[in-house]
């Protein structure tokens, strides 16, 4: 793989190294610094020569200062909507500024990102975050980043380089705010009255924490494993399996069929299930809502929160099919919405590398590269792919806890130990903390051993005769090369480099799509895939596993992983679905090759493929407008396949009183006839979709849950969680498709001298879901239960209430390619009624569409919230009425169009300085 930075001369090398250096200091594993004092011999040494403006809100800096950090000019251009553009000489000096301006747009969102993923929230949140912090620290996410930096170092030192310049550029910052210089002040969450404290100078493993975080979040969902297995255990076999569907409520895919396998197989054969019916286990209800508390509590506590992601999507068509004969690219990952929201636009360009950058797109905070996004050649997206990359095992451990025992020979334990401090007064003083040492135990060939104590993971419930519960996951392998990866695509010219670039990635498996100037188009869902030891019917790999006979022996070859190049269809679309159709059988485990079983329903995917297919048959032009359009579609594929069967049950002659009652009821008339002439589409000035959506909440709950008898809370779990269960349930139970056990959700059990039917159900629950909304919005008047008064995204801020924005009306809902998330169950939960407001959490984190006009990219694109997180800034919230409106702007990348959107009062040139 080429590397940039190894053709600098050493010379060169040295100097941008003690460059980028030239402010960083050391700081001890989970040590807290007093702030830095202002001023002082210190501190004159290390303010950037600024010509021009800074961020958001800042007066005019004075004159050149000494010692930069850079060794040539940088001219640093932000354009009318806040976005940063860097022209540097070459990357090292680009990523400096880099630094420097994206901690002077969020610094607040920077430091709380590394803080969480290094165990050091309660340094400054106090006790309410120890918890939290000994769960991030446990699951190792600042070990792997320590063992990825060393590698970097050995491996890749053109990528250390780059990450110690933005560091010393972060670090600049904290510097010229707190020290007020060049028109810099304490920026907001940070001053007294708020969080009140000096962040501790930046560094390279900071960067490489906040992706394993990320990447962890992105790779798989703890929650899910949890809940499976519990389900699986407690539940009667024939009922955990009706209701845990593998198989889509859509079959489409991105590619047809698995690749060719030859002899290789993803793992020996398995064996086959000889199960009972009955439940495996028995645990008290109450061990079981505890379990779940502690489940909600791990995901509620993530600040980031990339576990509820709702779903993310992509899409290319190829220039065949487009109105000018470009490729054209789509990609909105779906992450948890807040303020700031989660991205940062940005673009570098330098002249003297090498391999010049010229790259433009979205990054995370902390990151310091463009994750997605294009170059001048190349644009690429990314998806969750839903890979299998997470095992939890049930170790067996010696008398003295010092050694997990296996057929095979036992291991020694390792221990890694950490100090995790808390502050005294989280208003008081910054400095005023104690300490308390936290250590724990990891399998060598497996991975860390959870702590249930000391975490708010509920181990104890998962152990069933074990010692202890073990997590392994890709991120945590030395062979990780995911920033790796990112750090190359900003290089790439073409789709042959873009295979390049991932087929290294390893963490947060991604369904990546690019396309390229010269009309390719590709797909690669890339991850570092496990090859198991077994794969066993009755321990499925999505559930916790014993920790003996189920090792990974290896990884999945590059060629086996689902991926196309110019395929005949003339397009490639991801959805978080299954990708090339494996558990189309409801048998994730009798393929060939096994990449992962619990992927999205495929609604979303449906949807895409559809439309894209209809032009396309069609012979009509794929526009731009069109695919924007298709991003901010909300189209439910649910809603069409529920809605119909409602209404000819409904129309359906009945002798049943019940259901009579409900025909004649006059508000259930007048629902009927509006949801008749629907679209199923969910705009926020429609009252369909909430009648539709409360009904299906009721319908489901009330007919699926009664089912799970003492363990309802098991279903409650995953209607909050994961409403993509009870739905495809439903669907197939409403369209009479066969389950695996023949359950018949319609007949209800706690009533054994009735049957109930389809019609019975779906009808009669109109009647309480109506009653509902008619509280619910104070008024009878049908017309005023607006979708948008009802299903609102929030977005607040992690570190202080006085930056959460209003709640805004979301178009959308679970399943449409403008996807909104919420949960079926609501508060209540015997009721069987949904959450009295919708408060949605995530969804689309940005839109973007790339294509090349004249031989020159073009990227259309908006996110939520603004770039800059500063309620003084005009870019504070720039994007957020656009976003919610789904509009689209163009982003300047041609420095000509750079120049016409300059914002002259907050664009500068940085000179270097030599002493």
């Amino acid at each position: 793989m080429y590397q940039p930075f190894l053709r600098l001369s050493a010379v060169a090398v040295l100097v941008a190294i003690l460059g980028a250096c030239s402010s960083s200091r050391n700081i001890a594993d989970n040590q807290v610094n007093a702030p830095i004092s202002d001023g002082g011999e210190e501190d004159t040494g290390t303010s950037p020569g600024l010509d021009g403006g800074g961020g958001g809100g800042v007066t005019t800096p004075p004159a050149a200062q000494p010692w930069s950090g850079v060794k040539k000019p940088v001219e640093v251009v932000r354009d009318k909507y806040g976005i940063v553009h860097i022209f540097a000489a070459t990357y090292p000096d680009a990523a400096y500024v880099v630094g420097y301006e994206q901690a002077r747009d969020r610094m607040l969102q920077m430091d709380l990102n590394r803080r969480q993923a290094q165990g050091k929230l309660a340094a400054v949140f106090g006790e309410k975050r120890k918890q939290q912090d000994a769960q991030s620290i446990n699951l190792g996410w600042e070990w792997a980043a320590r063992q990825l930096l060393e590698r970097a170092k050995k491996e890749r030192p053109d990528l250390y380089l780059v990450l110690q310049a933005y560091s010393a550029g972060v670090t600049q910052y904290i510097d010229d705010a707190w020290g007020g210089k060049n028109g810099l002040s304490v920026p907001p969450g940070f001053r007294a009255g708020e969080l009140n404290y000096r962040p501790d100078p930046w560094q390279p493993l900071d960067t490489l924490a906040i992706g394993k975080l990320i990447t962890f979040g992105l790779s798989a969902r703890l929650e899910i494993e949890i809940a499976v297995t519990l389900g699986s255990d407690l539940l009667p076999k024939k009922l955990a399996e009706d209701f845990l569907l593998f198989e889509p409520g859509e079959k489409e895919y991105a590619v047809q069929g698995i690749p060719q396998t030859s002899a290789w197989k993803s793992t020996v054969p398995g064996v086959n299930s000889n199960a009972s019916d009955g439940p495996r286990r028995i645990i008290p209800v109450r061990e079981i809502e505890a379990a779940f508390d502690a489940v909600q509590s791990f995901t509620r506590g993530m600040l980031l929160n990339p576990f509820h992601l709702g779903g993310s999507n992509n899409w290319v068509v190829s220039g065949a099919h487009t109105s000018n004969g470009s490729p054209m690219i789509c990609n909105d990952p779906h992450l948890t919405y807040g303020n700031p929201p989660p991205w940062w636009m940005m673009h570098v360009k330098t002249t003297e590398d090498p391999v010049p950058v010229d790259t433009l797109g979205f990054s995370f905070p902390g990151s310091g590269l463009v994750l997605l996004g294009h170059t001048r050649g190349m644009a690429w997206a990314g998806t969750v792919v839903g890979g299998d990359v997470m095992d939890l095992r049930r170790e067996k451990l010696s008398a003295d806890k010092k050694r997990a025992i296996f057929s095979n020979g036992d291991e020694v334990l390792e221990e890694r130990s950490y100090k995790i401090r808390i502050r005294k007064n989280p208003q008081g003083p910054y400095e005023d903390f104690t300490e308390e040492d936290f250590t724990y135990k990891v399998v060598p060939r497996h991975g860390p051993i959870l702590d249930g104590e000391r975490t708010s993971i509920p181990t104890g419930l998962l152990l069933d005769g074990a010692d202890a519960v073990s997590i392994q996951w890709t991120g945590l392998s030395v062979e990780d090369g995911t920033p790796m990866s990112f750090f190359d695509l900003g290089f790439g010219n073409n789709c042959r480099d873009f295979y390049k670039s991932v087929s290294g990635f390893g963490a947060g498996a991604q369904n990546f799509l690019c396309a390229d100037k010269e009309g390719n188009i590709g797909y690669f869902a890339r991850a570092l895939y496990p090859l198991r030891q077994k794969l066993d019917p009755d321990n499925p790999p999505w559930k916790v596993l014993p920790g003996d006979g189920y090792d990974w022996v290896g990884w999945f070859p590059n060629d086996k992983v689902p991926q196309a190049f110019n395929p005949t269809a003339g397009f490639v679309a991801t959805a978080n679905q299954d990708p090339w159709g494996t558990t189309e059988d409801n048998n994730p485990l009798n393929d060939e090759l096994y990449l992962g079983a619990l992927y999205d329903p495929g609604f979303r995917e449906w949807r895409a493929n559809t439309e894209i297919r209809r032009m396309i048959q069609e012979k009509k032009p794929v526009t731009p407008e069109f695919m924007m359009g298709l991003q901010n579609d909300t189209y439910s594929r649910i809603a069409a396949r529920l809605v119909p069967l409602l209404i000819a049950d409904f129309e359906a002659a009945s002798t049943d009183p019940e259901i009579k009652a409900a025909q004649d009821n006059p508000q259930v008339q007048a629902a009927v006839r509006l949801l008749k002439s629907w679209d199923f589409r969910h705009e926020v000035g429609q009252v369909e979709p909430t009648i539709f959506s409360v009904w299906m909440a009721f319908m489901t709950n009330l007919t699926v849950r009664p089912h799970f008898s003492g363990l309802t809370q098991l279903y409650d779990q995953a209607a909050s969680i994961e409403p993509s269960f009870p739905i495809k349930v439903i669907l197939k139970a409403a369209e009479n498709l066969p389950f695996p056990n023949k359950t018949n959700f319609w007949d209800l059990p706690n009533t054994p001298n009735k049957v109930e039917t389809r019609q019975l159900q779906m009808v009669t629950t109109l009647i309480p879901a109506l009653a509902w909304l008619e509280t619910r919005f104070k008024s009878a008047d049908i017309s005023t239960w607006k979708w948008g008064e009802y299903h609102k995204a929030i977005f607040n801020n992690p570190g202080t209430a006085t930056m959460n924005l209003d709640p805004i009306p979301a178009p959308g809902t679970i399943g449409t390619l403008n996807v909104a998330m919420w949960p079926l169950q609501g508060a209540d939960k015997n009721k069987g009624e949904p959450p009295q407001d919708l408060r949605v959490g995530a969804g689309p984190s940005f839109r973007s569409l790339t294509y090349w006009e004249n031989g020159k990219p073009k990227m259309k694109a908006i996110m939520p919230a603004g770039q800059v997180l500063d309620p003084a800034s005009k870019y504070y919230k720039n994007f957020h009425q656009d976003w919610a409106n789904g509009k689209h702007f163009d982003v300047p990348y041609e420095k000509e169009e750079v120049d016409a959107n300059k914002d002259p009062s907050l664009s500068y040139t940085l000179q270097p300085f030599t002493k």
